[in-house]
């Protein structure tokens, strides 16, 4: 490497991200997102000035966040290129332990830490959302959505939250990039030298990529969503700055675990005005629910919410949908 006296771990780990598109990121991209919900939920959070992130268990693509690092599970045993890097069977045994141990761990406990928010990408050009996401996420049209803009975000989210676009791809295109990744650490591990104290690290730093990279991609038949996922990741968050935030709300399938974020505390976290007031660039009623009474009623709601300057951004979406 460049650097002969570099930590070979702080090496191992800027590698296995170098791959990361930059158009994929927040920090270069900062896209206008539409989150869609029901009215109920849209009330509490702004209500409560929260925005809230789910755990994947209650997700309805739970299957797409498990498929990456089930399939990593069973690649990792039969991958020769890779155990061969490792050079001595010791080596080799202790890294395949130090992985099923993550991902035992990660199934029985930290699963249970991680919570995900979806956003579809919103295009100015189509102001009235998309009638796909208002079917699937926004009640049937009898929904809302709140349309965040991020280029108004003046510095980068880190502690805890990361931002970015899901990657979308068909079963064999995600296996294969399993594949490479562990071709590609293969390679590294060639050319860089570690003992075997760092052998449960570096396992370890290959399971936290396949789990992010399970987050943040999706199967292809989803595309047409557009989705960007805010993810809450408790080893980014040594201090436990966002345990506070950690509740519940009820729904049609019961108690869900949710993380409320609550603006005013983000805003003192990151240093920056979190406030929907800011953020928010329009608030869309469903086109079932967007009569000009409700558009009324909603403004109504903000301005007894205190949120004058978001009752004005609400409106109807005009699609000609009625439900079945």
């Amino acid at each position: 490497m460049s650097d002969q006296h570099a930590d070979p771990i702080q090496q191992f780990v800027q590698f296995l991200y170098s791959d990361l598109p930059a158009e994929n990121e927040f920090e270069t991209a900062r896209p206008k997102l539409a989150h869609y919900s029901s009215l109920f939920v849209l009330e509490s959070m702004l209500k409560n000035d929260e925005l809230w992130l789910s755990n994947p268990l209650v997700m309805n693509d739970y299957e797409e966040v498990a498929f990456g690092i089930n399939a990593s599970l069973r690649a990792i045993y039969q991958h020769e290129r890779l155990l061969n890097s490792l050079q001595t069977k010791q080596r080799c045994d202790l890294f395949l332990a130090s992985f099923q141990s993550c991902y035992d761990e990660y199934g029985t406990s930290e699963i249970a830490e991680l919570y995900v928010g979806c956003f579809s990408q919103y295009d100015d050009r189509e102001p009235n959302g998309k009638l796909s996401m208002w079917r699937a996420y926004g009640a049937d049209g009898g929904g809302a959505a709140i349309v965040l803009d991020t280029a108004k975000l003046t510095s980068v989210l880190q502690r805890g939250l990361v931002l970015a676009k899901v990657v979308y791809g068909t079963a064999q295109e995600r296996l294969a990039w399993i594949d490479r990744l562990f071709s590609s650490v293969a390679e590294f591990l060639r050319k860089v030298e570690f003992d075997d104290a760092a052998v449960p690290t570096l396992a370890k730093e290959v399971f936290k990529r396949i789990v992010l990279a399970s987050i943040f991609s999706k199967d292809v038949g989803f595309r047409e969503e557009q989705e960007w996922r805010l993810a809450y990741l408790k080893d980014r968050d040594p201090d436990s700055q966002f345990e506070k935030m950690k509740s519940y709300s009820i729904s049609g399938r019961g108690i869900e675990p949710r993380l409320k974020l609550n603006m005013g505390a983000l805003s003192s976290i990151f240093g920056m005005d979190y406030s929907y007031e800011n953020l928010a660039d329009a608030i869309i009623l469903g086109p079932t629910a967007s009569t000009p009474i409700s558009v009324m009623a909603t403004r109504k709601m903000l301005q007894e919410f205190k949120k004058t300057t978001l009752a004005k951004k609400v409106r109807g979406a005009n699609i000609p949908y009625r439900r079945q």
